[in-house]
């Protein structure tokens, strides 16, 4: 419509090149309303960059863009090219991309009144700190630094109306929100996101098999050392911590300066499962001997099995042969029953509190938007 066309002409020609922001003459300042609709977010394959895909709601009052509406055949509003009126350009300071420059290029409703309002969808991508303590119920906090990229807003200051939609996308989900606002000339709005991991199918390959293995080596203590099965789990078991230990490394982030607990509980579990093969060959080979074992070995089992301490031997194993030459055979094999039970109740207290200290927690969120 040519009136249409004469009212925006009218109205951008007050403009100079470089236009000032609509500062108000009593406050000296330009006070912005901004609604920021998160659409999407995810996360690099290295898990160290978070992008963001919002839609950014500018809302803003211009006395300089007004009319009488009967003036231009009762015209009420009108759409203006951002780039012909003066329009907010939010830098985001933190940001991981080079060429990442926050000005508004949009088209902006206008009423006569001079209330503006522009929408924009924008990518922002920002660095991220990892928590990989509890790992793979880890948590992440990312934070967007908004600020005028124009050196002469001082003045302008943004009034951040902060609103979800996209809580929970690609393995994560949105547990907090925490929005600082006008915070200096420097950093005017913060928006701190904190993330937490959607570890199911990682609970299925890395917390579960923590409980397989700690089964497999207190099991092997059960059963006889004259059964080679006992070697055989035992086997399996160091075989299954290589294996465990690979997948965590293979799945694990690594960039975090936090060690996760299961890496601990590894360790822990593998020096164990060693000892306890160790201890097996050791079995073995005294249960063979047929000379008289030490004085003190002797009475150490007669101070085990004659006292109370016998309730305590859970593995207590016979000697089939009677005859009269295999008797001290049947010292060594009290004394390995003896042992063998003392490191079966140190391997099961050790497994509880390494399975109750080191083993993740998933934790309890629930979404929180703190304004």
């Amino acid at each position: 419509m040519e009136t249409e066309r004469n009212l925006r002409k009218k109205l951008t020609e007050c403009y100079a090149e470089t236009s000032e922001p609509p500062v108000n003459k009593d406050t000296n300042t330009a006070v912005l309303k901004m609604d920021y609709l998160l659409q999407s977010f995810h996360f690099d394959p290295n898990e160290e960059i978070l992008t963001l895909y919002s839609w950014n709601y500018f809302d803003w009052q211009d006395d300089r863009l007004t009319w009488k509406p009967e003036d231009y055949k009762d015209i009420k509003s009108t759409q203006v090219s951002s780039f012909d009126i003066w329009s907010p350009g939010l830098k985001l300071i933190n940001t991981a991309d080079a060429d990442d420059f926050d000005f508004l290029y949009t088209k902006c409703r206008l009423n006569s009144t001079g209330h503006v309002q522009c929408v924009i969808q924008t990518e922002h991508r920002v660095f991220c700190t990892s928590d990989l303590t509890n790992w793979p119920y880890d948590t992440k906090s990312c934070l967007l630094q908004f600020d005028p990229w124009r050196p002469q807003e001082t003045k302008v200051f943004f009034s951040f109306s902060h609103y979800m939609q996209a809580l929970q996308n690609a393995g994560w989900k949105i547990v907090r929100v925490k929005v600082f606002k006008n915070l200096t000339t420097g950093i005017q709005s913060t928006v701190k996101f904190h993330f937490k991991r959607l570890a199911e199918g990682l609970e299925a390959t890395i917390v579960v098999p923590a409980f397989v293995v700690s089964v497999l080596t207190v099991t092997a203590l059960l059963l006889d050392y004259r059964d080679i099965n006992r070697l055989g789990i035992l086997l399996m078991s160091l075989i299954s911590h290589f294996m465990f230990s690979n997948a965590v490394s293979d799945n694990t982030p690594k960039h975090s300066a936090n060690t996760p607990v299961i890496l601990s509980f590894i360790s822990c579990s593998t020096l164990l499962t060693v000892i306890c093969f160790v201890l097996s060959f050791c079995f073995r080979y005294l249960g063979k001997k047929k000379t008289q074992p030490p004085t003190w070995i002797v009475s150490y089992n007669d101070f085990v099995l004659d006292g109370y301490g016998k309730y305590g031997v859970f593995t207590k194993w016979q000697v089939i042969e009677r005859d009269p030459d295999v008797k001290p055979n049947v010292e060594w094999v009290n004394f390995i029953s003896i042992a063998n039970s003392v490191y079966l109740f140190i391997a099961t207290v050790t497994y509880i509190y390494l399975l109750s200290a080191y083993i993740p927690k998933k934790p309890r969120f629930t979404f929180f938007l703190d304004t």
